[in-house]
């Protein structure tokens, strides 16, 4: 939605509430892969914890944004999480202008098309023949250089998604509050995973998830 003028007040609770709505959805089902995930990787979980324990060592160390952006690992595992499992897995759009996406093939102006999110993050030929695994390392610097363009969780340009930094931060949140004070495992094997596409991605099955507290 575009506002040529100023907005009125309704305008202001309408755009609040849906940051909030679109983030509280994104940032539940995304912590929820994301732990699943974590629960098959016993050697990445604790070494994100001792980097979450690094950072917060006591309960009453406060979370402000520039702590948790000290999370480096951590930011690595969220987005290999969300890489293998986006939560909005496609994206709807409308061309502006047309443009050819390979020789011969021109997208229209005014035409609607969709982008198959998922498949984009599991396409071996940008991901590499291990793309169906989970490797935080990949989004290291030296890996994930050139590759920005291929990972869109949040889609991506103008119309990128209006509560991304809110939904982020969220998650960053809520990942630090459960690996600081449980450990998670898993009888469950990746290759076993399987999605619904949703309006959002859901794990077909449950997350069948045992908690220990740690301390």
């Amino acid at each position: 939605m575009a506002f040529k003028d100023e907005m009125t007040e309704d305008q202001v609770k309408d755009s609040i509430f849906t940051v909030i709505g679109a983030g509280f959805e994104t940032t539940g089902t995304a912590s929820a892969h994301c732990i699943l995930f974590l629960a098959m990787h016993p050697d990445i979980q604790e070494k994100v914890y001792q980097e979450i324990m690094s950072v917060f060592p006591a309960d009453d160390v406060e979370i402000t944004y520039d702590s948790l952006s000290k999370l480096s690992y951590l930011e690595n595992i969220m987005k290999e999480s969300l890489r293998l499992g986006p939560t909005v897995h496609s994206i709807a759009r409308e061309a502006m202008d047309n443009f050819e996406i390979s020789p011969g093939q021109t997208i229209k102006r005014g035409s609607i098309f969709c982008i198959n999110i998922y498949g984009l993050h599991h396409r071996k030929d940008l991901w590499g023949e291990d793309a169906e695994l989970f490797n935080p390392d990949r989004f290291l610097p030296e890996n994930f250089d050139g590759k920005h363009q291929y990972f869109i969780p949040f889609s991506i340009g103008r119309r990128n998604c209006l509560g991304y930094r809110y939904a982020y931060t969220s998650f960053k949140v809520m990942m630090v509050k459960l690996l600081k004070h449980f450990k998670f495992t898993t009888n469950l094997k990746l290759n076993e995973i399987k999605f619904n596409r949703q309006i959002a991605l859901k794990l077909k099955g449950k997350h069948l998830v045992m908690i220990e507290k740690r301390h």
